[in-house]
């Protein structure tokens, strides 16, 4: 077999591995949060591009349904992403929905990668305002 022929063969084992790494994102469940918390959306910091954008959103905490450390009128923060276009093959979408600041939101996340991320890929509820 000639050197090209072999470094084709090689080049080809490595994509496919790859992209057997890279395979779609799994589907998290919301039982699996480590984090339910419910709270008015104080600001979502966006930073990336129209194409691929990550953010933060910042919330005031009214209710603690599940997670240590966090109580009514703390700030909490957590990650989610979206990407409008996949040009690599293992690219995701992306979390379903952002949220809006001023809107009264519920968030399941997970306390990983030094991050509080957001169950993938449905990860927040909007509630009724007129609760509250």
């Amino acid at each position: 077999m000639s050197i090209l022929k072999l470094a084709v063969w090689a080049a080809m084992a490595c994509e496919l591995t790859l992209a057997a790494a890279f395979a779609a994102r799994p589907i998290q469940s919301r039982d699996k949060a480590d984090f339910v918390v419910s709270g008015k959306v104080q600001a979502v910091y966006m930073s990336g591009t129209a194409e691929h954008a990550s953010y933060i959103v910042e919330m005031q905490v009214d209710e603690v349904a599940k997670g240590d450390g966090i109580k009514k009128g703390d700030i909490f923060r957590a990650f989610c992403y979206q990407n409008k276009t996949t040009s690599l093959e293992w690219d995701t979408a992306g979390h379903k929905t952002i949220p809006k600041a001023g809107q009264r939101i519920k968030v399941f996340v997970t306390n990983g990668r030094g991050r509080h991320e957001g169950v993938y890929p449905d990860w927040m509820d909007v509630l009724d305002d007129s609760n509250k």
